[in-house]
């Protein structure tokens, strides 16, 4: 566990590689960018968990928000148009779910 925010290393790490991962659908372009190569790329090698991991962070599946951005400007603040069950949580809240 992490001294200061009680978050284990390992659900840390995760997140980050999720917010990593939802940040490459964002700005990628969907004629070109899968799912499944981003989920790969940020070493979630099970493509079923990747897509309920972002449905339950983001409130919609993955192939949604590769979809939803296209065309938008890069870097932009894009908020999901659904509000998750952890929507309001804080970080901390959340990886201790």
């Amino acid at each position: 566990m992490d001294g200061e925010s009680g978050i284990p290393p390992m659900a840390y790490l995760r997140q980050v590689r999720l917010a990593r991962a939802r940040n490459d659908l964002i700005n990628g372009d969907p004629d070109v960018l899968t799912v499944s190569a981003v989920a790969l790329r940020w070493g979630f090698g099970h493509l079923g968990r990747f897509g309920a991991a972002c449905q339950e962070w983001y409130g919609e599946p993955p192939s949604h928000t590769l979809r939803r951005w296209k065309g938008t400007q890069p870097g932009a603040i894009r908020e999901p148009p659904h509000k998750s069950r952890t929507a309001g949580m804080t970080f901390s809240a959340k990886l201790r779910r």
